[in-house]
């Protein structure tokens, strides 16, 4: 089942563009995706649509809508300077503001009936940690987030079920980043952290070739979808579901 675009309306009255995928059901609890800096491409609707396939109403906000609405971005070179460059230009903290407020406008619709679950990669990691750190949610999943070195106290200050995915090889989350944060996370009992040997940046996205891993990407989605299971629905998923 594919999804469509949505006009979300957030508490302040502003309106931005969402990809929402809906579950057979045509509700259930709900997953924000958050994207990488390439957009809300086919990459990241693949996700919200196989989300839905599992039972979650699914939206991918644009967090780009203040700079650029409307990005989707590939992975050539031309496309990757594009999107580092809306990286650069991109304000942080009002990102950070416009998914809480996305959060808080997600719980009210009618399809939302559950908990609420953030799942981000790369800057999109990056604002789960933020978020899930000045929000409630109830479960965060954090692919390969950006700058995570700079945002301990964030990871320590979340308190919903937490799952981090890096890869051994990951030149954007080096090394001591990883076990910066797998120091915060053996504080904390609801925390993980899953490291892949070989997989570097970007490894769940099957779309991009370059960094595809496939192990990585099967057992990272399975381990995610046991933690939003369990924390969403509340009782555990007991096999493996294909990405």
């Amino acid at each position: 089942m594919k999804g469509e675009f949505i006009d979300l309306t957030m508490i302040d009255g502003q309106t931005l563009h969402a990809y929402r995928a809906l579950p057979p059901s045509g509700h259930g609890p709900a997953v924000v995706v958050l994207q990488e800096i390439f957009g809300v491409n086919e990459a990241m609707r693949s996700v919200a649509d196989d989300l839905a396939e599992q039972g979650y109403v699914a939206l991918v906000p644009d967090v780009f809508w203040r700079l650029q609405p409307g990005v989707e971005l590939g992975y050539g070179e031309e496309d990757s300077r594009t999107a580092f460059g809306l990286w650069q230009r991109f304000d942080l903290a009002q990102g950070v503001d416009d998914v809480v407020k996305v959060i808080q406008a997600v719980r009210a619709r009618d399809e939302v009936q559950g908990g609420v679950g953030l799942l981000g990669f790369c800057l999109g990691g990056q604002l789960t940690v933020k978020v899930a750190a000045k929000v409630k949610v109830d479960a965060a999943v954090c692919f390969y987030g950006t700058r995570l070195g700079d945002s301990l106290e964030e990871i320590a200050a979340i308190d919903a079920p937490t799952l981090f995915h890096f890869g051994s090889a990951d030149p954007h989350v080096p090394a001591e980043v990883r076990e910066a944060v797998s120091r915060v996370a053996q504080t904390q009992p609801h925390m993980r952290v899953n490291v892949y040997p070989q997989a570097v940046h970007g490894f769940f996205n099957a779309f991009r070739e370059s960094s595809f891993h496939v192990e990585a990407h099967r057992q990272a989605w399975l381990d995610s979808l046991n933690l939003l299971r369990e924390a969403l629905f509340d009782f555990p998923q007991t096999s493996a579901v294909g990405h």
